[in-house]
């Protein structure tokens, strides 16, 4: 997880109910920029965010000490969310998508990786909808307001 991201408090009830799980990774999310609109990110927002992944720590075979560490399993286990899920589903330990929209990838924040836009700059602006009005529509379909997943994320007021 990263500092600057938020999950849902329903995920520990994943872990709690199946702990021999491979482990979850969070399909669908939210993206906040701090504002009073969220936009939902339906599908593949593993691929975008960071804090998407939920695997149980014995996978990762994490060596005892430093001197055992390869750079390799750094980058790719712990150093990317990028490969992670492909790794294990390759060596027979595919993990399930998350039921529910399971994290909010904040955005725009002065301290984070992400695109410094806001969701109306990035995804509704009048430009997008020009070049790509169905994915604009679409976009404006996926708006909620904050305060309809404040509670379970625990966003900022």
């Amino acid at each position: 997880m990263d500092y600057d991201d938020f999950v849902s408090s329903r995920l520990a009830e994943l872990p709690a109910a199946d702990p021999d799980s491979v482990g979850w990774f969070v399909d669908s999310g939210f993206l906040f920029d701090g504002g009073r609109l969220v936009l939902k990110h339906p599908s593949n927002f593993d691929r975008m965010c960071g804090t998407s992944l939920i695997v149980r720590a014995d996978l990762l075979r994490i060596p005892d000490t430093l001197d055992d560490v390869d750079e390799t399993f750094v980058d790719r286990a712990l150093g990317s969310h990028i490969f992670l899920k492909n790794d294990l589903a390759a060596v027979g330990t595919p993990m399930r998508p998350v039921a529910f929209p399971g994290a909010v990838y904040r955005i725009g924040y002065s301290d984070s990786t992400s695109p410094p836009k806001a969701i109306l700059t990035a995804y509704l602006s009048p430009g997008r909808m020009l070049r790509r009005p169905k994915q604009w529509a679409r976009n404006v379909r996926l708006l909620r307001l904050t305060s309809s997943i404040r509670g379970e994320f625990g966003l900022p007021n």
